[in-house]
């Protein structure tokens, strides 16, 4: 099983929203937001690291995927 994480931007708010899908069901597993003046950088490393910690918490060990290499960097790098 996979978890998915999606970012939603609305350039004339701009607000941004993160949300983790389970791959299988795409059965919404978190949301958060809105935040105001959010890059999509940002919203893409808070999904990360939402899925990493609910993962943790549950003891699971799946991929997790997003599009955003910069936001994978940081997570890596362990900074923001």
């Amino acid at each position: 099983m996979r978890l998915l994480g999606m970012v939603m931007e609305d350039a004339e708010t701009k607000e941004l929203e993160y949300r983790g899908v389970w791959h299988h069901n795409r059965a919404l597993a978190f949301q958060q937001g809105p935040f105001e003046n959010a890059t999509n950088n940002i919203g893409e490393f808070l999904a990360i690291v939402h899925a990493l910690a609910l993962m943790t918490k549950r003891k699971i060990d799946w991929p997790i995927y997003s599009d955003s290499l910069t936001a994978i960097g940081w997570v890596r790098r362990k900074r923001a």
